[in-house]
Order: structure tokens, then sequence, then C-alpha cells
């Protein structure tokens, strides 16, 4: 008898931790919460039938032992009928179930009808009351199983092996149970009903190897939860009474100092094995987590669509043991109802269907809930879908579910998933973009080509009109100046034979200065023709270039001499701060146009002032600095300066101080084409020209010329040419 009551002790205890373990796990998962109190019912049915015992045959103990019984099929009731997919209850039949129970409740109780008044053990006498509580258990009990039944014939995959196993661990207990406690008792034995609850262990230890074998609910977790603290329990259970016994038998009491420090040690012990025990009950590692590692550093990296699908199939297979993995780019798959893209969005793209089927809290509507059960009936596990892509896992070969760190793992797999492929998304988007733009670029270039071939016609045909017109204009130009200086000769043979007098004295003064002033005027008006024909045949390759080596200092002097006269007119002076330097490699009327039009310009924009002439040499070129003290260029001015026909509006002053009266605009005359052939002419022969300038302190103009002895590195091929009619631009 003591073996057996130990044994009834320890069934409800292992029933009640399984049970309190499920319900902590369950959440808001209905069916768990169903089986935890199927399990918690179970373990009050055989604590009652130890207390009856123990109470010597107690009549509140055993009605409590035949309600808790009728509890347990109520329990078992509601959770095979939603399996393993949550329904809206039946109302009638719960009605029915909880009237059923309430009935039991007020009638067992009553003497004259109970059967509980009729147990004299061993022994036991029936009456009909009995009869009919047999009766409704055995209906109730075979209803239950017909669920079960009809969900194994239905179903598909780890649905259908879960319920062949439920089935397979249900049929034991239930046979024992009727057999011992309600069927023996027909036939007047009672004594061996403590027999019954035996069928419970039959059944929570066929449910432990289905779960740790195919993963229920994740089974192996839960499992690995109760053994975890049935151990624990055990170690502190067993050190508390170790440590009383020790005591006492060593020190007489459990108080003093020798028993508190036996007990110190004793719960260090019980800290270390705790946290020993802890550890060998931690989650495993998922052995497969490697290649998800790998398949995600491969999608940080990889931008084909069809090594992608074809990769992640492979790997994924491998690591979940699964028949198939669908994947759909563009959510290119034929379920498409309403409700499904947003429960996808609200579960962050990831829907593992086993959880979504039982779990009430789930707000889908019943379209949702049709698609959801015929993904299941097909074989699909998982569902991971966003707008770009769509992945359909399967049933693992083994039929297994996916256990929680697979879950876990897909999971973070999915995050890396739709990353890849919403950049994937932008890459493509942008190459069609960047498609389009480079063909409008492309129709753009063409229409460029087509008006830069018009313009270069347009400048080609103004180059050759300018270029017309100046050697047109250069002609009569050369008879009037040449017809002015005989005019002049002829004057002054005429004035030596002319009496002196004051009248006449005046007359042919005025006489010279207007000649002076036509010959000035016709000299001006050549160097604008001149500039012209310059600027027209700057466009193109054929500006005569004869090269040979020059004396630049006395050219520099000869051109100050030149403009000496011009810079008194204006109160000016110029300077030249004469250096020893190599003799350069150029031509010789196209050095003297350069420098005599970089000195012209400092004297028609100074009104004060300096001009200094200075020269500098590196090993390959000599340059000739030209600075003045004028009114300086804006910085805004500098890079269209040496562009054609541009013209500088410069002040003297301040214009807009009123206190200032020396603001005078400076606009003198010319074509704005002299720096653009000056720039022209240097480049031809190898050199450069910039400016440094600020407005109101004066401009600097350099420009460099090739060193005869470094000629060799700069000659261009027009230097070298011994073509005589090529080198005078003849044909």
């Amino acid at each position: 008898m003591i073996y057996a009551l130990s044994l009834l002790l320890f069934v409800s205890i292992i029933c009640f931790f399984v049970g309190i373990s499920i319900l902590v796990k369950s959440k808001d998962n209905i069916l768990y919460k169903r089986f935890s109190f199927l399990i918690i019912s179970s373990s009050t049915w055989a604590l009652f039938i130890f207390l009856f015992f123990i109470t010597k045959f107690s009549y509140s103990f055993a009605y409590l032992y035949y309600l808790s019984a009728i509890s347990i099929l109520i329990f078992m009731i509601k959770f095979t009928k939603g399996f393993p997919f949550y329904k809206n209850e039946n109302s009638i039949i719960d009605l029915l179930l909880y009237l059923l129970l309430l009935f039991f409740t007020i009638i067992l109780p009553f003497k004259e009808f109970s059967f509980i008044y009729n147990i004299n053990y061993p022994l036991f006498t029936p009456n009909i009351l009995y009869i009919i509580y047999s009766i409704i258990f055995i209906l109730l009990a075979l209803y239950s199983i017909l669920n079960l039944v009809n969900s194994y014939r239905s179903l598909v995959g780890i649905y259908k092996m879960q319920a062949k196993y439920i089935l397979g661990s249900i049929l034991p207990a239930l046979f024992i149970g009727l057999v011992f406690n309600l069927v023996l008792p027909l036939f007047h034995n009672y004594s061996l009903i403590m027999l019954g609850p035996i069928g419970l262990l039959v059944f929570v230890f066929l449910i432990y190897i289905s779960m740790s074998k195919y993963q229920f609910w994740g089974g192996t977790y839960l499992f690995n939860k109760i053994a975890e603290y049935f151990f624990l329990i055990i170690l502190a259970f067993g050190l508390f009474y170790l440590s009383i016994f020790i005591e006492r038998y060593l020190f007489g009491t459990v108080f003093g100092i020798y028993s508190y420090t036996l007990g110190f040690f004793l719960a260090f012990l019980f800290v270390l094995l705790f946290s020993i025990i802890s550890k060998k009950f931690e989650k495993v590692k998922f052995k497969n987590e490697l290649i998800f590692d790998q398949l995600k550093d491969y999608l940080l990296i990889e931008i084909d669509v069809s090594d992608i699908i074809n990769n992640i199939s492979e790997k994924m297979k491998k690591a979940l043991d699964v028949k198939l993995i669908e994947i759909f780019f563009q959510n290119n798959f034929s379920y498409k109802i309403d409700g499904l893209n947003e429960l996808l969005e609200e579960y962050h793209g990831v829907l593992f269907l086993d959880e979504i089927s039982i779990n009430k809290n789930y707000k889908i509507n019943d379209n949702v809930q049709v698609i959801i059960r015929k993904l299941l009936k097909e074989d699909i596990l998982v569902l991971i879908s966003n707008k770009d892509i769509s992945l359909f896992i399967h049933n693992k070969l083994d039929l297994k579910p996916l256990s929680k760190q697979e879950k876990y793992m897909i999971t973070d797999f999915s995050r890396y998933l739709f990353i890849t492929f919403q950049k994937i998304d932008l890459i493509v988007n942008l190459k069609s973009k960047v498609e389009e733009a480079t063909k409008e670029l492309e129709h753009n270039n063409k229409e460029l080509e087509k008006v830069n071939e018009d313009l270069k016609g347009l400048d080609q045909l103004k180059d050759d009109l300018i270029s017309i017109s100046s050697h047109e204009l250069r002609t009569p130009a050369s008879i009037v100046k040449g017809n002015i200086y005989m005019a002049q000769s002829a004057i002054n043979e005429y004035i030596k034979k002319l009496p002196l007098s004051k009248k006449n004295n005046e007359y042919l003064e005025k006489l010279k200065r207007y000649i002076q002033r036509s010959i000035e005027s016709i000299e001006n008006e050549i160097r604008i023709i001149n500039t012209l024909l310059e600027a027209s045949r700057m466009g193109r390759s054929d500006v005569p270039i004869l090269p040979e080596n020059l004396d630049l200092s006395s050219m520099i002097e000869s051109q100050v001499d030149g403009f000496s006269k011009e810079a008194n007119n204006k109160g000016l002076k110029i300077v030249y701060i004469k250096t020893n330097i190599d003799r350069v490699f150029g031509d010789r009327s196209k050095v003297e146009e350069i420098i005599g039009n970089l000195i012209s310009n400092s004297i028609k924009y100074s009104e004060r002032g300096v001009i200094k002439i200075f020269t500098t040499q590196d090993k390959n070129f000599v340059t000739v600095n030209i600075k003045d003290q004028g009114v300086g260029i804006p910085e805004k001015e500098i890079p269209n300066l040496f562009q054609k026909f541009h013209r500088l509006n410069n002040y003297i002053g301040n214009p807009n101080d009123p206190k200032d009266t020396k603001h005078l605009l400076v606009r003198p005359g010319g074509t704005g084409l002299g720096l653009y052939v000056v720039k022209g002419l240097v480049q031809r022969m190898g050199g450069d020209i910039w400016i440094n300038s600020t407005v109101g302190k004066g401009s600097t103009f350099s420009f460099t010329i090739p060193v005869s002895k470094n000629v060799d590195t700069y000659k261009s091929n027009k230097f070298e040419t011994q073509d005589i009619f090529k080198k005078m631009n003849l044909k």
C-alpha cells in the first residue's frame, strides 16, 4: 500500500510540473493552455485519490476525485476539438459540458442519489447514478478520441504525425483509467483504483518521447525545462534534509557555530550545483547555424537574383532538412488575398503557420484563416514574404516541426534577405534610370554635335568674313597711311620756303598736330585690322610662326622706347628692370606684338604710377612680367579675360563713394580681341600666360617664352618644317 501511495504522489507531482511548465510557456497559445489544463486536472485527480486513501476514505476527497475525472475529459474534448487549428467554439457543446459538470457538482453531495456513500473499501456497490456517470464518461472519452481520429484523417505532414502521437499517448491512459477506476468498481472491486493514475505516467512518458522526437510545440525546450526544475527541486530538498541529518549526527543540534559553518558550506555547494545544472539544460546551439551565417554574409555582397535564389534554395534545404523551398521574386505567387499582406507586415514578413493556426490573438479574417489552413495542408511550414520576394518553406523530410532555434535563425535570416532584395530593387531601378539617362544623353549629344557643327560653320564664316574684311581694309589703310606720310613730307618741304611769322607759325603747328593725329589714328586702325586678322586665324592651325633665337632684353627695350612717349603724355613712367637671361626661341614679330599689346593695355588702364617690366628664368622658360598700378581687374572678370570680344568696364576710384570725385569709367576703345590673340600667340610658341590683379592696386600680366637651349623639348612640327610656303602661309 505504501508503495502504491508513493507512486500516486509521484504521478501527481510529475503531472503538475508538466502542466505548469506548459502553461507558463503557452502565453497566447490557446492549445497550449488547454493541454496544460488537461494535465493539471489529471494531476489533481491523482492527488485526490492519494488524499482519499491517507484520510481513511474520506467522502469529500471521493467527491473531488470523481469531479476532477470529469474535468479531465472536458479539457480533453476542448483540446481535441481545436487541434491543430484554433477555431471558434461551438457554444452548444460547451454549454452541455459545463452543465454536465455542474450537474455532478450538485448531485454528488446528496446521499440519496450519490454513489460516493456506497464506497466501503475495498468493496463498492454501484447504483444507477454511477452507471449514468460511467456511460457519460465513456461517451466523452470516445468523443475525444473521435476528434483526434478525424484530425488524423484530414491532416497531412507534421500535423498528421502530431495527431498520431497524441492519440497513441491518450489511448493507453484512458484504457488504464477506465479499467481500474470505472469498470472494476462496477464488479464491486474498488481496491485497485489507485492503479488508474499509472496510465498518466504512460501518457506523460509517451508525450515526452513524441515531443522530444518531433519537438511538438517546442517540446525539447519544454521538457528540458521540466527536467531542469525537477532536478533543482530534488537538489534543494535533498541538501536541506542532508544538512539537518549531518548537523544532528555530528553536533546534536542544527543551531550553533559548527552547524552554521556546515550550513554555509552546504549552501555554497547548492549554489554551485544549481549553476552547473542550469548550464547543462541550456538550449543547444543549432547545429547548422554556420550555414545561415554563410548565407547572410553571401547576401551582403551578391546582387544577381538567379544566383541568390539558387543558393538560398540549396543551402536552406540542407540546413533545415526540408523537402522543398519555393522562391517567388516580387511577390509573384498565387496566394493573393485581402488581409494576408497586412498580417505579414504586422509580423515583420515571417509567418510560422503552426503558430498562426493555433493562436487566438492573431487578428486574422476568415479568408486569411482559410488560406493559412490551405498552406498547412499543402505541407508548407513557413511563409516569408515582402513586396520584393516570397519564400515557402515546406515540411522537413522526417516530418519534424521547426525547433525554436531554427525559427529564430529563419527570422534573423529574413531580415538580411529583405535588405538584399531592397538593394537589388534599387540597383535595378537605378540601372533602368541610368540607361534612360544614357539614351537621352546620347540623343542630346547628337543634337549638340549637330549644333556644334553649325556653330563651327558660323564661326568659320565669321573668321573668313573678318579675314576678308581685314585684308580688304588693310590695303586702303596702308595707302592712306602712305599718303599722309607723303603729305607730311611735302608740308615739311613747304614750311622751309615760308617766311617766318607768328601767324604762319600758329597755322603750321596746328597743321602738324592734325597730321600727327591722322598718323596715330591710321596706325591704330591698322593695328586693329591686324588684330582682327590674327584673331580670325587663331581658331585655325595655319597661323604662321617663324621661330628663331632672340635677344629678348633688346626687344623689350625697343618696345619700352616705342611706348615711352605715349606713357609720358599720360604722366606715366615705364621702367625695365634688366636681368641676365638666356636667348629665347620664338617668332620675332609675334613676341613684339605680345609685349606691345600688354604694355599698351597697362597704359590704357592706368592713370598714375609706374609700369614695371622685369624677367625671371628657370630651366626651360623665361617669364616676362608687366606690372602696372592701374585700376585693376575684378576677380570674377579674370576667367573671361582672354575670351573673344571680352571688354572690361573699370572704374577709377569708388563709384559708390560720393566724396571720391575720380570715379571715372575707363572704357578705352578696342575690339576686345587683343588678349585673346596674345594668349593664342603665346601658346603657339610653347608658352603660357596668366594674370594677378587687385582692384584699385593694379595688375601683373606674365607670359613665358621657351629658352633656346631647351627648344627640342617643346618644338612643334610647324617649327621644324622646311617648306617656305607653309612657313609663309602661302599656297
